[in-house]
């Protein structure tokens, strides 16, 4: 699975508070669909991402029609909170069991002050983290 760079420049640039989150789709082995959840995490606490799961799941539904998996999702975390948390490992390990996936893409952006990094790992089924890639710099959009 090929993951396409610019999604996750373009969402590490849209991304400007903590945990905000998007779900990932993966087509022909490449990974060239996003979609933000703009209402996740509205109901609940800053420091936890919590997806709204019904809108998510019209988008999936959406997105099968066209031929689109899932295969994962990113999230931002705070400065300095480059890797994933337990919780983040759990919650893909659920992922993989629910769609059936031996493995799924979990990016975490870290939310600076000028810009945002983003680093790209997987976790597989038994919960393994792999790295993908590690510090990719992207300057924030600026809001007017």
């Amino acid at each position: 699975m090929k993951i396409n760079d610019d999604i996750l420049k373009h969402l590490a640039k849209t991304f400007d508070r903590l945990e905000q989150g998007a779900i990932l789709g993966v087509k022909d082995g490449n990974v060239n669909y996003f979609h933000i959840d703009d209402i996740g995490n509205s109901r609940s606490s800053k420091d936890i991402y919590t997806p709204d799961c019904n809108s998510l799941n019209q988008i999936l539904k959406e997105w099968r029609k066209d031929g689109i998996s899932f295969c994962g999702m990113v999230h931002s975390h705070s400065t300095g909170k480059t890797m994933l948390s337990k919780a983040d490992t759990k919650y893909a390990q659920a992922l993989c069991s629910a769609f059936e996936l031996e493995d799924v893409l979990m990016p975490v952006i870290e939310i600076g002050i000028v810009k945002n990094n983003y680093y790209i790992y997987s976790v597989d089924v038994n919960g393994e983290i792999n790295t993908v890639s590690t510090l990719k710099q992207t300057p924030l959009l600026k809001k007017f």
